[in-house]
């Protein structure tokens, strides 16, 4: 980076200064977790119920060292350690976390070629190294960690159906989850800047569900449907939660071209996403079209061998993720894209 020093009379340039800012995004730190878990699957009713208990318990320690910014600076070659706008960016810290979390499950065979399932479990997740000690500039807009956040713990239930054919098989599944201190992104100030703080929600409450359809419809070649929903609230202060999909589905077709080659076309499609949380920006409904074609395997000395070649996003789609995690100005997917790739087996 260069600094021009000016004249403040004309506006000329007096002197220029190089500097380099040597910055630490995450402190040196040390993650430690250990565990002991029991699992057991019990028959019932003659083989036509199974049910899973399971449980485990957790320890977490993270310990992290002082870290300064900037770490130093470079000025016109010379290094500084003690540059006078050095602050404290994170304190030295030692965080403990343990907590249980447990599954039951059940799973019953209808018929011969029909399933029922029923999951329920009590979740538990300790805040990652990046999520507590996290410090990116992005310019206009910081984010910042908390070193200080609690751990999720979560009542999580399932419910599915499964029933598979000759020609078609079929999967449904619907889900409730309550999250107690949910770690997000909310927006707030830091140092007088706009930031994006992570932060525990009180209670987040999700819910949504999955359907997939795969139908041979003649000889080899099949149709495969899916779609997937979540709709994602924070109940404690009646807002939507950030970073949930929006209504989302994908159709593909595949099938052989010749006894060596095989194809696959595949269709993505969004919905708009309106319900984001206040720092968020709503995102309009796309699709795109992936084409790919793969080899059966062969073998190259003895290793086996296959060809996968594709051509992504076919029409060249301009459109925005609205999970992406994508910095500055760069704002949507890449356009049409051509791969291919080469796989190797023993």
């Amino acid at each position: 980076m260069r600094i021009d020093v000016l004249d403040p009379d004309n506006g000329s340039v007096v002197k220029s200064i190089d500097q380099t800012l040597a910055e630490r995004p995450l402190p040196l730190s040390t993650y430690y977790s250990t565990g002991v878990y029991a699992q057991d699957e019990v028959p019932l009713l003659q083989d036509r119920i199974k049910l899973t208990l399971g449980g485990r318990w957790d320890w977490i320690r993270v310990e992290n060292d002082k870290t300064l910014n900037p770490v130093y600076i470079v000025q016109n070659g010379q290094r500084i350690d003690s540059p006078p706008t050095q602050t404290v960016l994170w304190k030295e810290n030692t965080v403990n976390n343990h907590s249980w979390s447990g599954n039951l499950g059940l799973l019953f065979h209808a018929t011969p070629s029909t399933d029922f399932t029923f999951t329920a479990a009590r979740s538990f997740r300790s805040p990652y190294i990046s999520e507590r000690y996290q410090y990116i500039d992005l310019g206009n807009l910081v984010k910042v960690g908390n070193p200080n956040l609690k751990p999720e713990n979560g009542m999580f239930t399932d419910v599915g159906i499964r029933v598979w054919k000759d020609k078609i098989s079929f999967s449904a599944n619907a889900f409730y989850n309550r999250i107690t201190d949910m770690v997000i992104e909310k927006a707030s100030t830091y140092e007088g800047r706009n930031a994006l703080l992570k932060s525990n929600v009180g209670k987040a409450e999700l819910y949504g569900g999955e359907v997939r359809t795969d139908y041979r419809f003649y000889k080899q070649y099949s149709l495969h449907l899916s779609t997937s929903y979540v709709h994602g609230q924070d109940v404690y202060v009646d807002e939507p939660l950030p970073l949930i999909p929006p209504l989302n589905g994908r159709i593909s077709l595949s099938g052989p071209v010749s006894p060596f080659l095989n194809f696959n076309i595949a269709a993505t499609l969004y919905s708009e996403q309106e319900r984001v949380a206040a720092w968020e920006a709503s995102t309009p409904a796309y699709a795109y079209v992936d084409v790919y074609a793969f080899t059966r395997s062969f073998q190259i000395m003895n290793l086996r061998s296959q060809l996968f070649f594709g051509v992504e996003n076919v029409l060249d789609t301009a459109y925005r993720n609205h999970l992406a995690s994508n910095r500055g100005e760069i704002s949507i997917e890449p356009g049409r894209n051509f791969m291919i790739r080469w796989e190797l087996g023993i």
